[in-house]
């Protein structure tokens, strides 16, 4: 019987958000119908209707599996570095580079569930912004924002670039381009 938390339930729900993801490469989300993904499944509406309640439940999990496996390669160990494994999280992006070239497209159910970045990777990052010695939250807030919106920046244009460059090259660019001590950045912008 296929009931909930057996492995013949988990099959048919990995193979239900590989159908949505290889639909999703030929079409948006909005097109994509219940009917297409039990047909390319294999499946009847009520095993779909069993497993998510919509299309857009579907997403939901396909994001939520995709940033956790994310987060389970990319996190630090607790004793080992206090800063994000980026070569890990690139590797990552460039293996699922079809899904978060559809997800940075369109994201989620609408615009403003856009967030990209999970909340343990934003903490991580912004537990490592606050051992620089920023004088207030407010200047915490805006280096922060500054960090993030940059690597998001970098991953698009990554994605839309085929992932052509390596991920060292990646971890480079961002070692390289995010240093507050760069004297040579403020001379570009201050001069």
């Amino acid at each position: 019987m296929n009931t909930k938390g057996n492995r013949r339930y988990g099959e048919t729900e990995n193979r239900i958000e590989e159908v949505l993801l290889d639909l999703l490469n030929k079409k948006s989300l909005k097109k994509v119908t219940v009917s297409d993904i039990c047909a390319s499944a294999g499946i009847h509406r009520t095993t779909f209707y069993s497993h998510y309640e919509d299309i857009y439940a579907l997403m939901d999990s396909v994001l939520s599996k995709k940033f956790t496996a994310m987060m389970e390669q990319v996190m630090p160990e607790e004793n080992g570095t206090s800063f994000p494994k980026f070569h890990e999280f690139f590797s990552f992006i460039r293996q699922n580079k079809k899904f978060f070239r559809y997800y940075l497209n369109n994201g989620a159910r609408s615009p403003e569930k856009v967030i990209f970045l999970p909340d343990l990777l934003l903490e991580n990052i912004k537990k490592r912004l606050e051992t620089k010695g920023y004088v207030t939250g407010e200047e915490l807030y805006y280096h922060n924002t500054f960090f993030l919106e940059g690597l998001k920046g970098i991953i698009r244009r990554w994605i839309l670039r085929d992932c052509r460059e390596e991920p060292e090259e990646l971890c480079r660019i961002i070692e390289e381009e995010y240093n507050p001590q760069r004297r040579d950045a403020k001379e570009i912008f201050f001069s």
